[in-house]
């Protein structure tokens, strides 16, 4: 698959045969659990095409089933989709926010925007 301009693979990561190329991508998410209503927001870390490391405003449990929309930039929609958290990672500082892992078997684009909701909280 080809690159777009300013997306460059995260060489680490990509190494390991086994594992979908990763993408060091900062967009705005919003994510809460598949029962809850309260959203929370965060920013990806990384992104890949089986999922991604977004750094959260809360925390949240391992293995828990979750409901994330990631903004696209440069397009007028969102990635909606429904994932396991696979990794999660206690704030390394008293002032670092948690990172968590979702691995994302189903999504669709979506016309709304992550960014503008973020931007009105």
């Amino acid at each position: 698959m080809p690159l777009s301009r300013g997306m460059r693979p995260n060489r680490a990561a990509a190494a390991t045969p086994s594992r979908a190329p990763r993408f060091d991508l900062r967009l705005p998410v919003r994510y809460r659990g598949v029962t809850s209503c309260r959203w929370h927001y965060g920013t990806t870390r990384s992104v890949s095409a089986s999922g991604a490391l977004i750094r959260a405003d809360a925390p949240v449990a391992l293995s828990r089933w979750i409901v994330v929309e990631i903004a696209l930039r440069g397009a007028s929609g969102c990635l909606f989709g429904r994932g396991r958290v696979i990794r999660a990672l206690a704030p390394a500082a008293s002032r670092s926010r948690p990172m968590f892992a979702v691995a994302i078997g189903r999504y669709r684009i979506r016309r709304r925007s992550v960014e503008r909701k973020a931007a009105a909280r």
